[in-house]
């Protein structure tokens, strides 16, 4: 699907990049660094690149359990749909990843 609309390439970038800041916090809270002096330090664009990693989750959670994809698998669909849940900011956009997950699961 992403590839169709050109978007597999950007969207691999912007996951790349996010997994990269994330694991950067991760390596600063563990060198004693507290949380908000970690928040603090981003910039904004990193910001909206981790709200936009939850959007990415939920469409890869939709791609995972199209019957005509490649790669169909309904457990990582159930996997990244709850990591979206978990990442995303907003709460309509968690609780429509909710409604998409509950639709798979019933």
């Amino acid at each position: 699907m992403l590839e169709e609309q050109n978007l597999l390439a950007e969207a691999v970038r912007v996951y790349e990049q996010v997994s990269g800041g994330i694991k950067s916090e991760v390596e600063r809270l563990c060198n004693g660094f507290t949380t908000d002096e970690v928040v603090d330090e981003d910039s904004s664009e990193v910001i909206d690149l981790k709200r936009a990693r939850g959007l990415i989750l939920s469409k890869l959670g939709k791609i995972y359990q199209m019957d005509n994809f490649a790669g169909y698998d309904i457990e990582q669909s159930i996997t990244t749909y709850k990591t979206a849940i978990r990442v995303v900011h907003g709460v309509n956009l968690k609780q429509n990843i909710a409604l998409m997950l509950q639709s798979l699961l019933t």
